[in-house]
């Protein structure tokens, strides 16, 4: 069963309401239109559906733009986008946008460094810690331009029981011996 037909102002109305992050109140847009919270929630989708989509894309402020020039080369897209409330893939879109260079594209102005350091016989970690880098920079860095390195080596930790059976295992052998 259908409700009463939306008028071209509501829908204007609903589009900028979609479009005003900071003032976003559902119940304030149900009371000012007279319309159920779900029926305005249905005609947004269906607006989202049949209208051009850059409607309902986010408008990007001079602050958000800064932060992520500043820091998009320290934090991953996803942890971008948890702060801002978009998706990894409107992080992705916006870097592009400001015509920012890609990660890897970045450390290229340390390639002859993480060479020199690799040739040192430095593990992957230390070249991070040298550089002021995350060792997952280095690591995609050096397996994209086939820089050998010498892979930082995982030393599983031995629970306090593991040593207690070790232990227990060496000294019975020392008795059979004896």
């Amino acid at each position: 069963m259908a409700g009463k037909a939306w008028t071209e102002e509501e829908e204007i109305y609903l589009e900028l309401y979609y479009n005003d992050v900071d003032n976003f109140d559902l119940n304030a847009a149900a009371e000012f239109l007279g319309r159920s919270k779900k029926s305005i929630v249905c005609k947004a989708v269906r607006l989202r559906k049949e209208l051009d989509i850059r409607h309902f894309e986010k408008v990007w402020t001079k602050e958000e733009d800064d932060y992520i020039i500043e820091n998009y080369l320290r934090y991953t897209y996803a942890q971008l986008g948890r702060r801002f409330g978009v998706t990894e893939k409107a992080i992705t879109d916006r870097i592009r946008t400001l015509k920012l260079p890609k990660k890897n594209k970045y450390l290229t102005k340390y390639d002859s460094e993480i060479r020199k350091l690799a040739k040192e016989g430095k593990f992957r970690s230390e070249i991070a810690e040298i550089l002021g880098l995350e060792l997952r920079q280095i690591n995609s860095y050096v397996i994209h331009h086939k820089i050998k390195t010498k892979l930082d080596k995982f030393k599983p930790k031995k629970s306090a029981y593991q040593k207690y059976l070790n232990d227990v295992f060496w000294q019975s052998m020392k008795k059979e011996r004896e």
